[in-house]
């Protein structure tokens, strides 16, 4: 899932570039010509698209981590529960005395209580995995976001320098003519932009670790 939004978030900003001719000369406009840009290429020659991935499986191993810790704790909960709930009273006789009525009263009121902490736990558990898989899915857009700001400016200036008008990522084109085709040398600027600290990188979360409980206690929540 992870991957996909990954892959979906870089051809959904494929037209980014467009429209980059200079608008100084008091609004003259373009003569549309294009030139291409592979971004996913630029991404992964500069260790990004890896890193992207590492901390998208790094995201997810941890948001399984935290789920598995969630129904740990809503598993001890309601095994206290079932505890506590016992055996259905049994009547001494055929009709129940106004005292066995009210054993048995008690221990209905306690099994609707213990389905409603299951139904309630399981809610609570989708609905985490829910929004932590939402926000895992942010992080990954707002990254590549970030580096594709920080393209778009020297792809720019790249195409303009060449004579062309209009900046398209490859991932929208079926086909090209490779004299339009700017890759390398936004990669280039990139690279070196790289190796002075000033280009965004993705930032891989470390695994969180869970210890085993060796009883039913609830275990401590992951952060």
């Amino acid at each position: 899932m992870l991957k996909r939004v990954l892959v979906s978030a870089l051809v959904a900003g494929a037209m980014v570039f467009a429209g980059c001719g200079d608008k100084s000369d008091g609004g003259a406009s373009s003569s549309g010509r294009v030139a291409v840009v592979d971004l996913n290429k630029i991404l992964e020659d500069i260790g990004q698209r890896a890193r992207i991935e590492e901390a998208s499986q790094v995201r997810q191993r941890n948001l399984e981590l935290s789920v598995r810790v969630l129904e740990q704790n809503a598993q001890a909960k309601l095994i206290s529960l079932v505890e506590e709930v016992g055996e259905r009273p049994k009547m001494a006789g055929y009709e129940p005395t106004d005292a066995e009525k009210k054993r048995i009263d008690e221990w209905v009121a306690k099994m609707q209580n213990l389905e409603r902490a299951r139904l309630d736990a399981g809610n609570k558990i989708r609905q985490a995995f829910n929004q932590q898989r939402q926000a895992n899915q942010q992080v990954i857009r707002a990254e590549i976001t970030e580096m594709r700001d920080r393209i778009s400016p020297l792809a720019q200036r790249i195409a303009r320098e060449r004579g062309l008008d209009i900046v398209i990522d490859k991932s929208s084109v079926l086909a090209h003519d490779s004299a339009i085709d700017i890759t390398v040398a936004v990669f280039e600027e990139v690279n070196e932009l790289l190796k002075a600290g000033e280009f965004p990188t993705v930032t891989v979360p470390e695994l969180l670790q869970v210890v085993r409980q060796p009883t039913t206690d609830p275990a401590p929540e992951t952060p």
